[in-house]
């Protein structure tokens, strides 16, 4: 198995969203306290699709399937300098994976 970095792109947008729900999910399991607004691929969906039309990002694959993505908007005065805001739906890894 080869561990690809390609550019994130609509076609991956499906595969986003699920992979951030199913993170989500597993957190929400080890802190029930956070709001279970972020359990629902379908809304997910349309902030990330929206973000990628104005702001790069990339995503991790594994053969066909996606294992990690990173998606944000530079920001050129952050803190007295250049940076990235990366909202909390803007990135993901599969399971127990380290990028």
């Amino acid at each position: 198995m080869t561990l690809t970095i390609v550019p994130l792109t609509e076609e991956h947008l499906d595969q986003v969203a699920e992979l951030f729900v199913a993170g989500y999910r597993a957190q929400r399991q080890a802190v029930p306290s956070l709001p279970n607004g972020f359990e629902d691929a379908e809304s997910i969906h349309e902030k990330p699709s929206r973000l990628s039309r104005r702001a790069p990002g990339a995503v991790a694959m594994e053969d066909r399937r996606l294992v990690g993505f990173f998606l944000g908007v530079r920001v050129d005065s952050l803190l007295g300098g250049r940076g990235v805001y990366v909202p909390e739906w803007g990135h993901a890894v599969a399971g127990g994976r380290a990028l």
